[in-house]
C-alpha cells in the first residue's frame, strides 16, 4: 500500500460538531473524525450512484483507508505534522517522599500533559525509534476557539443562539493520510478532495464555513522525504507493533471486542444528521460508538463499514469505522 500526505489550508472558519458533547451548535473541536470526513466525500459524488459504490467497496476492502484529519503547522518551511497523544497509561513508580516542592512540581508537569491532545509525529518515532512522554512538552498554538451570537428569524418568535467555530492561524490547517493500493484510486480520492474544498466540511456550509485550498500532495513512499515528520510517519505507518495507535475513529467488529480488554482506549460517540439529495430533509439518525483517536491496542482491529437503517431513507446509510494504525514503541 502507497501512503500520501494531503494538506488541506481553510480559507474560513471551521465548524466541526463535537458529538461527544451532544453535539450543540455552540461545542467544535479542532479536528475532523475519519467517518464523517469520508461521509462528506460521499455526499460531493453522491450524483455519481456507480462511483459512490466503487469508493465504498474500495473502502470495505481496505483497498483505500483515509485517516481522521489532523493538525499541521508551518506550510511554507519544513511542514510539522501533528498526530493524537497515545491513549496510554504509564508503569506508576512509588518514590518517598523527600522534596515537597519537587512532588508538586511533578504533578504540575503531569497535569500540563493531560492537556496536550496532540503531539509531532517525530515525538512518536525519534531517533532510537521510540515514543517517549517525558520528551513532550507543550502543544503548539493552531488557531483560536471563536463564538458568534445569532438569531433564528425563521419563527413567529425570533430566538438567539449561539455558535461556536475554529479559526486557523497562517501557515496552519488540518491534513489527512490517505493510503491506497493502486495508483489509479489515488486520483480518484484526490479529485473529490479537490472538489470537496469548494463545498466545504464541517456544519454551517451555508455560511460558507469549512471550505479550503488542496495543498500539493507528498508521498510517503519515496525517498528523500520532506521532514522530520513525515520520515517518522513513514516509518510508523510500516513498523509492526509492539503496540498499534488507531489515526481513524475505529468501531471494532464482533470478533475484535475481546482485544478491546487488552488495550487502553477511549469511547467516541458518533452522532448526528443525515444529508442526500435522495431525502427531503435532514435527519438524526441513531447514536453508535468507536474507539477514539490515539486508542492504543496489541493488534491493529480490522473495524468495519457500518450500516445504518431508517424508514426516512430510501437507501442504507453507511460509516466508515474501519481501522487505520500506526505501530508504536514506547518507552517505557
Amino acid at each position: 500500500m502507497r501512503y500520501y500526505i494531503f494538506p488541506f489550508t481553510f480559507t474560513s472558519s471551521v465548524h466541526f460538531g463535537n458529538t461527544s458533547e451532544g453535539g450543540s451548535l455552540d461545542k467544535v473541536q479542532l479536528i475532523i473524525s475519519s467517518d464523517t470526513f469520508v461521509s462528506a466525500c460521499v455526499n460531493e459524488i453522491g450524483y455519481n450512484q456507480l462511483e459512490v459504490e466503487r469508493f465504498l467497496e474500495s473502502l470495505r476492502l481496505g483497498h483505500i483507508k483515509i485517516s481522521s484529519l489532523f493538525p499541521f503547522r508551518n506550510l511554507s518551511r519544513e511542514l510539522e505534522l501533528f498526530v493524537p497523544r497515545p491513549i496510554y497509561m504509564e508503569n506508576k513508580t512509588y518514590d518517598a517522599i523527600t522534596d515537597v516542592s519537587l512532588l508538586q512540581e511533578k504533578v504540575k508537569q503531569q497535569k500540563k500533559m493531560k492537556k496536550i491532545g496532540y503531539i509531532r509525529a517525530s515525538n512518536l518515532y525519534n531517533e532510537a525509534g521510540l515514543y517517549s512522554p517525558s520528551e513532550v512538552t507543550e502543544e503548539p498554538f493552531f488557531g483560536q476557539f471563536l463564538t458568534s451570537q445569532r438569531v433564528a428569524l425563521r419563527e413567529d418568535n425570533s430566538k438567539p443562539y449561539v455558535v461556536g467555530s475554529f479559526k486557523f492561524v497562517h501557515d496552519a490547517g488540518l491534513y489527512c493520510i490517505l493510503g491506497v493500493t493502486n495508483e489509479e484510486d489515488m486520483e480518484r480520492v484526490k479529485a473529490i478532495f479537490e472538489s470537496l474544498g469548494y463545498t466545504g466540511i464541517g456544519g454551517k456550509r451555508s455560511s460558507g464555513y469549512g471550505q479550503f485550498i488542496l495543498e500539493d500532495e507528498c508521498e510517503l513512499d519515496e525517498m528523500p522525504l520532506c521532514g522530520d515528520d513525515d520520515a517518522a510517519l513513514y516509518h510508523l505507518l510500516h513498523q509492526e507493533g509492539p503496540t498499534y495507535m488507531s489515526i481513524s475513529a475505529t468501531t471494532p467488529k464482533a470478533n475484535e471486542i475481546e482485544t478491546m480488554s487488552q488495550g487502553m482506549y477511549k469511547l467516541l460517540r458518533r452522532s448526528g444528521f443525515v444529508y442526500s439529495e435522495s431525502i427531503s430533509a435532514p435527519y438524526k439518525r441513531n447514536s453508535f460508538y468507536a474507539l477514539q483517536e490515539g486508542s492504543c491496542m496489541p493488534y491493529p482491529l480490522e473495524g468495519q463499514m457500518v450500516e445504518l437503517h431508517s424508514d426516512k431513507s430510501p437507501h442504507p446509510i453507511y460509516k466508515n469505522m474501519k481501522g487505520f494504525w500506526l505501530g508504536v514503541n514506547i518507552d517505557e
